[in-house]
């Protein structure tokens, strides 16, 4: 994924959102593929004050080979923290997946 600004998350007023400079973007799981099959995944995790990534819970079932996936793909992601008034802040954010099968015109 390109470096940009977390969107999602939970900030205190006046804080600076979570920076992702690296990520790895989930692969589409090959059965699912194969299937023809499309889904829509929520992780949410927590950015520490050291911009490292955790996962808290995702809002869809936990043996989904979409959701074991993006799982999988948020656990190289390197963030700088988010910041209140330049102090590095522990926050949770919720990031969607959008999986959608190329439809052939």
């Amino acid at each position: 994924m390109r470096p940009a600004t977390v969107r999602g998350c939970h900030l205190p007023e006046g804080a600076a959102p979570p920076f992702l400079e690296f990520g790895s973007i989930p692969l589409y799981p090959i059965s699912s593929s194969r299937k023809g099959e499309e889904s829509t995944i929520a992780l949410n995790y927590t950015v520490n004050t050291h911009g490292e990534v955790s996962l808290n819970t995702g809002l869809d079932d936990p043996q989904d080979y979409f959701f074991s996936h993006a799982a999988v793909a948020i656990q190289d992601w390197k963030m700088r923290p988010a910041k209140l008034n330049g102090t590095p802040i522990t926050v949770q954010c919720r990031t969607m997946f959008y999986y959608r099968m190329e439809k052939d015109f």
